[in-house]
């Protein structure tokens, strides 16, 4: 849970879940979609990215079907992947796993979630 915030001079704020919380976090602003040297275009990183941080979501369940990002939509997969996606509520949200620098590629390792297109032998890892 994320805290609420109770004093004398405030009203009670009710406390919200971490989904309800990154829901209403402005995540846009962190990449941009460009070519990669993995494979058709990618993710790069318009800010520094400190590991464990949110990068943004990937995917999403809308009338009970998956919906894909942006974002998601072009994230490529590594064995050396710099992020990882976990389900949070009925989204997926990408963390970062180290520091990503300006400009990096964001990665993630697809055979961690079987929900992803799994890598064939002749992908570029």
């Amino acid at each position: 849970m994320v805290g609420g915030i109770n004093s004398p001079n405030q009203p009670n704020i009710p406390m919200m879940n971490l989904k309800e919380a990154l829901d209403i976090i402005q995540l846009q602003d962190n990449y941009v979609i460009g070519p990669s040297s993995i494979h058709g275009n990618g993710v790069k990183a318009t800010k520094v990215i400190h590991k464990g941080g949110i990068i943004n979501k990937a995917l999403y369940t809308s009338n009970d079907q998956p919906m894909t990002t942006e974002f998601g939509a072009h994230l490529n997969h590594s064995v050396t992947p710099n992020g990882i996606t976990r389900k949070i509520g009925d989204c997926y949200y990408t963390f970062a796993l180290k520091d990503i620098e300006v400009g990096d590629e964001i990665t993630v390792d697809y055979t961690v979630n079987k929900n992803l297109e799994q890598p064939n032998d002749g992908w570029r890892q």
